[in-house]
């Protein structure tokens, strides 16, 4: 199976974050800290998902494929920009490792994020194949806020992904109480613009580099 330049990116930035992690452990003799291990798998989970309806979709052209698989992609989408809150950890380092797990921390929110963004960039690939472009743009901000609240939910209440198939009905309560906070609205909000801005940045590069792709062939 042939694998993209930017998985291939990702993947590099992942065995980083792991060789830090590993560092960290035979220095200290401690397993502290591999719950970032663990959060930057959950970050992957979207990424595998959205790739394997995208492969589905291609051989199969089934919209209810894709539909099926952007919805369970929604679902674990979170956790990627959740990664980015563990940041807060920071604070309570060792001060003679302060300036390593600092580093170890940071590379895992990062790559967390980024292997987000190139999930939602295909999301919105596999969007933009059913509606028109300013339909599927609308679509993106929905995703963003709604996974902002996925953070929010995450970080503050401490509800996974699973919790969708283990305790929906608890969630669904608990989520319907929560919307009523400004906390909840807030973080809402700036995790969610957080997640959109940083989309558009990179599809901005994007479209700036096919551009320049186009006109370099001109000559």
């Amino acid at each position: 199976m042939k694998i993209s330049n930017a998985t291939r990116s990702i993947l590099l930035l992942t065995l980083f974050c792991g060789l830090l992690l590993s560092i960290r452990i035979i220095k200290t003799q401690s397993s502290t800290g591999f719950f970032l291990a663990w959060n930057l798998f959950l970050a992957w989970m979207p990424l595998f998902i959205i790739l394997i309806t995208r492969r589905l979709f291609i051989k199969t052209k089934n919209t209810f494929v894709a539909f099926f698989g952007i919805i369970l992609w929604l679902l674990f989408f979170p956790n990627s920009p959740y990664i980015i809150t563990d940041l807060k950890h920071i604070g309570h380092l060792q001060n003679s490792l302060v300036w390593f797990d600092s580093l170890g921390i940071f590379s895992c929110a990062i790559t967390g994020f980024l292997v987000g963004l190139y999930s939602l960039r295909i999301a919105h690939q596999l969007v933009n194949q059913h509606f028109s472009t300013f339909f599927s743009w609308l679509i993106i901000v929905f995703f963003s806020i709604i996974s902002g609240f996925g953070v929010y939910l995450g970080r503050y209440l401490r509800f996974n992904s699973w919790d969708l198939f283990t305790h929906p009905f608890r969630l669904f309560k608990v989520s319907l109480l929560e919307l009523k906070k400004p906390l909840c609205l807030q973080s809402t909000l700036l995790f969610g613009l957080t997640i959109l801005f940083f989309y558009i940045a990179i599809e901005f590069k994007n479209q700036q580099r096919n551009e320049l792709s186009e006109s370099s062939e001109e000559f």
